[in-house]
């Protein structure tokens, strides 16, 4: 049966009705405020993914959850008036370019899905069902984890990884069965949902230890001064329980990177990701024939994995290549300054050949940001994929 998407036309189809769309809220006095100062066209580009995927279609979405994207708007009065004229619009933008009352409807439904996490309304746990065990793996097994389904992991330890002149940087270990591993594949993250001051939040986080790791897991956190969910994770006490379900993300196909050089751009935390990447590459369960790392912070203390990325590339000499950048650096750094441009990933990256593929790592202006170069440089579209 075809998708909503392929049912609408497909990719043109969608950027249409999205250009359309934003003429209609930009000229709507009702809700235009909301989008004052904001760079437009990236928000074209999100929702033309967000609208992609949500329809069945191809694309990645990247941007963060809708709770956490809408919360200042909210506590800045954004309402259902303003959810319901924005779907308004969406609507007559649908009607205008002829498609089916059907589909209309379709849409229609799956823009109401995302009325309570917009307006910040997930105040509790959703009524998802537990993964329960008794979990008896007498030899290591791949934890039988599904995507909507939660467990109970326990908190084992924790420590400052990084502690940065604005934030720090943990490591908190999350215990699993005995005998069981996470087993995930490189892109994908493990979500963690917590009741914090009376408000269900999500939040996804990349597992960082070796998916074979029996027992448990390692998530790295960046700790935000008014970060909720990051704060929990801070102080909750050792051998209390937090819930995760996983495994999440769209890259689920790494085998496809055999044999390739690997472009890896990381912003900030987001080395995170490009750290499953490494696990796997140098335990030989993805076979990359190189791996090209440029990866930009804001301090030199709030670099990440300093050490570790330092080894991989001692011990695999000819495989892995390193670069740090930082953007406010101080007087005693000696390494590359300042944001990642064309030039820099001219200089510093392979070429856009049949045997690279491009991945970037970071927060949602940071893939943006690095998209557009990549684009503007050649690389084509299907080999860059956002994480």
């Amino acid at each position: 049966m075809a998708t909503v998407f392929e049912q609408l036309g497909g990719a043109p189809a969608v950027e249409a009705a999205v250009d359309i769309f934003y003429n209609k809220v930009m000229a709507d006095a009702r809700i235009n405020h909301w989008f004052a100062g904001m760079d437009m066209q990236a928000q074209r580009k999100k929702q033309a993914t967000f609208l992609t995927q949500a329809f069945g279609g191809p694309s990645e979405y990247s941007g963060r959850d809708m709770a956490a994207a809408h919360e200042k708007l909210v506590q800045k009065g954004l309402n259902d008036a303003d959810f319901d004229a924005v779907a308004e619009n969406l609507r007559t933008t649908l009607e205008e370019l002829g498609v089916a009352p059907e589909l209309i409807a379709t849409v229609g439904r799956a823009v109401e899905s995302m009325r309570a996490p917009i307006l910040n309304r997930v105040d509790e746990e959703p009524d998802t069902p537990y993964l329960r065990g008794p979990f008896n793996f007498t030899e290591p097994t791949k934890m039988p984890l599904q995507p909507g389904k939660w467990i109970l992991a326990k908190v084992l330890a924790r420590e400052t990884l990084v502690q940065g002149r604005e934030n720090k940087v943990i490591k908190i270990t999350l215990g699993l069965p005995p005998n069981a591993f996470l087993g995930f594949t490189p892109g994908q993250h493990i979500q963690v949902g917590a009741t914090i001051k009376g408000r269900w939040l999500l939040r996804k986080y990349t597992p960082t230890s070796p998916m074979t790791r029996t027992g448990s897991f390692d998530l790295v956190v960046k700790v935000y001064p008014e970060g909720r969910m990051s704060r929990m994770l801070d102080e909750i006490p050792i051998g209390r329980a937090i819930t995760v379900r996983g495994p999440q993300g769209h890259y689920d196909h790494p085998e496809a990177d055999a044999g390739k050089d690997l472009i890896m751009i990381a912003g900030g935390v987001g080395i995170t990701t490009c750290f499953q990447f490494f696990q796997s590459a140098f335990n030989n369960e993805i076979r990359p024939r190189s791996i090209h790392l440029l990866y930009s912070s804001r301090f030199e203390d709030e670099i990440v994995f300093t050490n570790e990325l330092k080894a991989l590339q001692e011990a695999n000499p000819d495989r892995f290549h390193v670069h740090f950048t930082v953007t406010r650096p101080s007087e005693e750094w000696q390494g590359l300054k300042g944001r990642i441009d064309a030039q820099a990933w001219q200089k510093l990256m392979p070429p856009t050949v049949p045997t690279t593929k491009t991945f970037v790592c970071g927060d949602d202006d940071f893939l943006v940001a690095m998209k557009q170069i990549a684009l503007g440089l050649g690389f084509p579209p299907s080999d860059l994929i956002l994480l």
